[in-house]
């Protein structure tokens, strides 16, 4: 069922409930007062009774023929009965009696005063002392006219409200209408939207009510989706590009080496090229399955406590391996806590001094051997790793994409590399909630800070 059409059975619903509720509710009160008000007619006649029967030796000639005319003003279908203190009929006016049995005669002397209904007839019965005894006079008569206005009420409040529901039902469809016509907007906006067109957005309308939160969450989920579009699109193309390089080149070298004889150094220094590219292509290669287990697998990867002041010296060493010609690597901290237990974290420790090594080896690469400064600063909220480097920085526009899986930065070209190095570092870092950062200046050189919260390990 359509929202617009589950809408509008709801509202038809609810609205008819509480509308059948406020009618008979209306229906039960006029009855409850028709009721009332025909007992208070029905007890004016026994009291008018008592005095024209009762009374009419003490009172004056005129009193007595007021009340005589008022007495010849009956109710439909009226019985009025007179009882002595033995129960015997003293005066019945009607053509025939109703029967009262004893206890019910008995009832009214002890209550002083009656009423309930018998059928269709109101029956109210009072006792009256008189000096000339103790009398029980019951009067009682049908509210004919009374039950025929109720009857008419009934009859309109049920032709009230099916034509109400009708137009309920239709009003509330024209309403719905109108409030999603803003839905059908963006579906409208939506169905336009491919993978080649990401830069449309659907209306936000007045940027206050619920469809436009719609519209503003859907709008952000498109600047994500093109946003991953481009990201995937530039992996594509450099990814090609970083994997075709090296290939080509192993290609041409076959290609060189096969074209006639060559001597036994030729042969050696070919391959050797060949080795050196086939590297390359591993290298890049590893990095990639890398990256798709971590996303995979992040979190389930084994974990150990590592104090960091510990592995800052190791990647210092390991990197000194690796490039005894590479930066003079400069280790300072900062407010180190007295308790050792304040420097422990819970990762894996191959993952973490790679992420390091990687921002380290690119610190010395990008700044042509200049120093670079490794530190360590703690504090009550974050254990703070520093990598500065002296080198050719990183411009505005590409420090928003340097996260990017083979993205390079265009003053970055003439140097080695392929672009996956920082990507692999902050995804490692994600796994264990700390954020990584940059500072960057074209020319002045990069600040790289990774925070590590301490709460969180």
């Amino acid at each position: 069922m359509k929202i617009r059409n589950r809408l509008t059975l709801n509202f038809t619903i609810t609205v008819a409930i509480i509308f059948f509720i406020v009618l008979l509710s209306i229906y039960y009160f006029a009855s409850l007062y028709r009721r009332i008000d025909f007992y208070e007619h029905v007890k004016e006649r026994a009291f008018v009774a008592a005095t024209i029967y009762l009374e009419a030796d003490e009172m004056a000639k005129q009193a007595y023929e007021k009340f005589r005319v008022k007495y010849q003003e009956t109710l439909p279908d009226e019985v009025i009965q007179v009882y002595d203190k033995d129960n015997k009929h003293a005066f019945i006016a009607a053509s025939s009696a109703l029967f009262f049995p004893d206890n019910k005669i008995e009832e009214i002397r002890k209550k002083k005063e009656l009423s309930y209904t018998i059928g269709n007839r109101q029956v109210v019965g009072i006792y009256y002392n008189d000096n000339q005894g103790d009398f029980v006079i019951i009067a009682s008569a049908i509210d004919e006219s009374g039950y025929d206005k109720v009857r008419i009420l009934g009859v309109i409040m049920i032709l009230a409200y099916l034509l109400s529901l009708i137009i309920i039902f239709f009003t509330g469809r024209f309403f719905s209408k109108k409030a999603l016509e803003p839905i059908n907007d963006v579906v409208s906006k939506v169905r336009k939207i491919t993978a080649s067109n990401l830069h449309l957005r659907v209306p936000e309308g007045n940027g206050t009510d619920e469809i436009a939160t719609l519209a503003i969450t859907f709008n952000n989920m498109l600047e994500r989706l093109e946003l991953a579009f481009e990201m995937q699109k530039t992996f594509v193309s450099n990814s090609s590009h970083e994997l075709r390089t090296p290939l080509t080149s192993i290609i041409g070298n076959i290609e060189v080496v096969l074209s006639k004889s060559r001597t036994e150094d030729e042969y050696k220094s070919t391959l050797s090229n060949i080795l050196s590219e086939a590297m390359q292509i591993d290298e890049i290669t590893t990095d990639l399955l890398s990256l798709a287990e971590i996303e995979m697998n992040g979190i389930n990867i084994p974990k150990e406590e590592i104090r960091l002041d510990e592995i800052i010296w190791d990647i210092k060493e390991e990197f000194k391996k690796h490039n005894p010609n590479g930066s003079e690597i400069e280790v300072r901290f900062f407010n180190l806590p007295i308790d050792s237990k304040g420097l422990v974290i819970h990762a894996n420790r191959n993952l973490l001094m790679r992420a390091l090594l990687n921002i380290l080896t690119n610190a010395s690469k990008f700044s042509d051997n200049k120093p670079v400064i490794i530190s360590l600063d703690c504090n009550n909220a974050f254990n703070i790793i520093k990598i500065e480097d002296q080198g050719i920085g990183i411009s505005e526009s590409d420090l928003k994409q340097i996260f990017v899986p083979f993205y390079r930065a265009s003053n970055a070209r003439q140097y080695s590399g392929h672009g996956l190095g920082l990507s692999l570092a902050d995804k490692i870092f994600k796994i264990y909630g700390a954020s990584l950062h940059v500072v960057s200046k074209t020319g002045l050189g990069s600040v790289f800070t990774v925070n590590f919260p301490t709460e969180n390990f």
